[in-house]
């Protein structure tokens, strides 16, 4: 009797221990869980008889299982608090702690390409593609104007912990701005006038890896005031155009920590008192293929018949903060595309004067151009 006893012991005991297991094989992901983390949930992975295949399976299978784990997000904060709180050490790998509560993210650690090109081999791989893409414009009679939104620490690296402040090399956005004399692209440089600008008023979100909307703000103005060099018409709004509201937000580094009860940020939203851009029909197919920020369709908005300049600008979800739709105060069509790609079927449909290309640094640092058509 005691050796039956013993076996439904085993048996129990093992059961309890594969049930999540088996949960997790059965279970669909957490959508809600995800969607918090701005992330879609991760596919099974596929396995090829490829060296890299077979590397990069444990990690893909492991990040594929945890988004189906039950319980996996009541454990993850319980960890979090103690060691965030406890701690006082992130609970992320892809977030770093700064000072005064400030939050970075970790970019190496954040992209997934396992990138294997030095920064030097990097920027050629942007520079090349960029170079292509002016040369294609400038047949046409287009202005190509690139704009670098900067992270967070080239802004703010004074709030990095000590222990990394000095110890970052070059990056690859850094090497393209430092190179413009040799290609001959023109190129918004923000960090100065962001660095500038955060003495009267914070330009980036203390727990997001975006700008708020001063920041946006700054580069509202930047983007105007180049454009004013052809078309001497426009002006940027100053400051005092804008309504200003107040506004909690839960930033994107934050929810990776997986805290229990986050403390939501105030920051406050800009808006045009008086605007005269407005929606416009026009329906922009966007090859599914390339980038394209989560909840952010592609659209077109300006003031027809001003005489103002018609534009395109290949975007990403920093301009989802005051530069949409408020840069199209100041062009008759304006087409917002969100893509990191260059898409020349788009720049035929709106025969724009000019084509904006706005994309974060990190998508420089460590993605590689996705072009179909080869730009």
């Amino acid at each position: 009797m005691k050796r039956w006893t013993n076996r439904i012991l085993i048996l129990f005991f093992t059961a309890a221990l594969a049930a999540p297991a088996v949960w997790g094989f059965l279970a669909p992901p957490d959508e809600g869980r995800c969607e918090f983390e701005n992330r879609r949930a991760a596919s099974f992975p596929s396995l090829s008889c490829t060296t890299e295949s077979i590397r990069r399976f444990p990690n893909r299978f492991e990040a594929w299982f945890n988004d189906r784990l039950p319980f996996r997000e009541e454990l993850l904060q319980v960890h979090s608090e103690w060691k965030v709180n406890q701690l006082g050490v992130s609970s992320s790998d892809k977030v770093i702690l700064g000072r005064d509560g400030w939050l970075f993210l970790d970019e190496e650690k954040s992209e997934s390409t396992a990138r294997s090109r030095t920064p030097n081999e990097q920027a050629k791989l942007w520079r090349d593609a960029l170079v292509r893409r002016r040369n294609w414009l400038a047949d046409r009679g287009i202005r190509y104007l690139i704009v670098i939104t900067p992270e967070k620490h080239s802004v703010y690296p004074e709030l990095l912990p000590t222990a990394l402040q000095s110890v970052r090399q070059t990056s690859a956005s850094e090497m393209l701005l430092s190179d413009l004399a040799n290609t001959g692209l023109e190129i918004i440089d923000l960090v100065p006038a962001l660095k500038t600008a955060k003495s009267d008023r914070p330009v980036f979100l203390q727990t997001d890896t975006h700008w708020n909307d001063d920041g946006a703000y700054v580069a509202y103005r930047e983007i105007v005031g180049r454009l004013a060099q052809t078309w001497p018409e426009m002006k940027a709004y100053e400051r005092t155009s804008f309504e200003i509201a107040k506004q909690a937000h839960s930033g994107d580094l934050l929810r990776m920590l997986h805290l229990a009860k986050p403390a939501a940020e105030q920051t406050e939203r800009l808006r045009l008192r008086s605007p005269q851009a407005h929606r416009l029909p026009e329906v922009i197919a966007l090859d599914p293929r390339l980038h394209s920020p989560q909840n952010l369709p592609p659209q077109a908005w300006g003031r027809p018949g001003s005489g103002l300049p018609r534009a395109v600008i290949f975007h990403d979800s920093f301009t989802e903060r005051l530069l949409l739709p408020t840069l199209a105060e100041h062009c008759s069509v304006l087409a917002y595309v969100p893509s990191a790609s260059f898409i020349p079927e788009i720049v035929e449909q709106f025969q724009p004067q000019i084509v904006i290309q706005q994309i974060v640094a990190r998508k420089l640092n460590w993605h590689v151009p996705v072009d179909p058509r080869g730009f």
